[in-house]
């Protein structure tokens, strides 16, 4: 019930079995993991076997006599070099089952790896399309971050030095085939990653609800998701990040956002930030995102108003604002502890050109998929100028 948000429950989104709740973790379906070698992907920060949920894992694998292999190979914005190194020990390992335990950057890797494995190909040649994803093995998802929703989607965002871009492999057929989502995993995090991964939710709800390719569907997802942020914004002004429950609204609405973008996908605001996190790969995807949300607003709010009004309003109950760019901003602030621009992550002006061209080289998918589709580089250019500033 979700009068109580702590509860467990189980349910179906995406094709993807869903067990959530405070002891999830302990509770979770072992028969959802097929086989007996259990390879787990997490990153190389270490946070998760710093508190303890790796071990637990590896008691829980003891207990049914499994294997487990840990690979601590992934980064903040992982690249395909990474993946290809997983899968390699992976293959090594002879996995039955490939674990994504950590933030959607573990997850995605685990994704790839999954596909690479039963598709008999590196994860490097299926990014690049050199390969075709033939499947995947089980994949389980356990994330530790309430942000990404890779838990339930068909995305792996990985990048590549060789095509300089950062995008997605995407299949269906990399959709995990179990998540477990246990708020208390979530309490790993400190503040402002925190605050990051809620603002990835965010604009995964925004994105999708305006997005030319949405429907009543991925709307009602992208709505519920808007609403549980507002709610977690509202217990953490007062409560802080200690309250657990906090955590809990923003880990429901960042796989209620996850599944509206396997719907919808995203817009023009994920085609300009994964360049910049390309080149600066130091910028969490959170912190990118915060920096472009409330110009892109302003971009499209005349495009879509009623639109914007309506997914908007839960938002601005709870932190106000006189514009829908000014009650995002506010939230940001809330989240992150502060305002953010481009300019602040560096991101300086000589490099617009190149963010707007590589969003159209790569990414057009996303931009065509903007509610106000830019008339060319300029006006793309412009955005970015637009976000260098508060």
């Amino acid at each position: 019930m979700l009068n109580n948000i702590l509860n467990e429950y189980k349910v179906l989104v995406n094709g993807v079995q869903v067990h959530y709740g405070v002891g999830a973790f302990d509770n979770m379906d072992i028969n959802m993991f097929r086989g007996l070698r259990w390879f787990v992907v997490t990153s190389r920060g270490g946070s998760m076997e710093k508190y303890g949920w790796i071990a637990k894992l590896a008691e829980i694998a003891e207990r049914v006599g499994a294997w487990l292999e840990v690979c601590k190979c992934v980064s903040t914005n992982p690249t395909v070099e990474q993946a290809d190194e997983a899968y390699e020990n992976a293959k090594r390992f002879k996995a039955t089952v490939v674990i994504g335990l950590g933030g959607g950057s573990s997850i995605d890797v685990a994704k790839a790896v999954a596909a690479a494995l039963a598709s008999h190909a590196t994860p490097s040649k299926l990014y690049r399309g050199e390969a075709s994803i033939k499947g995947s093995l089980p994949i389980v998802a356990i994330p530790s971050t309430h942000g990404s929703g890779s838990e339930v989607d068909r995305f792996a965002v990985l990048s590549d030095s060789k095509t300089k871009s950062k995008a997605a492999i995407v299949s269906t057929k990399i959709r995990p085939t179990y998540a477990v989502l246990d708020p208390r995993i979530t309490a790993t995090l400190p503040p402002r990653l925190s605050g990051a991964t809620v603002v990835d939710a965010l604009s995964h709800a925004l994105e999708s609800f305006v997005a030319r390719n949405a429907n009543p569907v991925s709307r009602c997802y992208a709505r519920e998701a808007i609403h549980l942020i507002a709610k977690g914004i509202s217990e953490l002004m007062k409560s802080g990040w200690g309250e657990l429950r906090v955590r809990a609204y923003f880990l429901n609405a960042a796989m209620l956002a996850g599944a509206a973008i396997d719907i919808s996908r995203t817009t023009l605001v994920h085609a300009l930030e994964h360049p910049i996190s390309y080149y600066h790969p130091e910028i969490h995807h959170g912190i990118g995102l915060a920096a472009l949300l409330p110009a892109w607003l302003d971009y499209v709010e005349s495009v879509v108003p009623e639109l914007i009004r309506e997914i908007i309003e839960p938002l601005q109950k709870v932190v106000g604002g006189q514009s829908p760019s000014q009650t995002v901003k506010n939230a940001i602030k809330i989240l992150v502890g502060e305002t953010i621009t481009l300019e602040k992550l560096g991101v300086s002006e000589d490099e617009y050109k190149l963010i707007a061209e590589d969003a159209m080289r790569y990414l057009k998918a996303l931009v065509l998929n903007n509610p106000r589709l830019p008339k060319n580089i300029d006006e793309i250019v412009d955005l970015l100028r637009k976000a260098s500033s508060e």
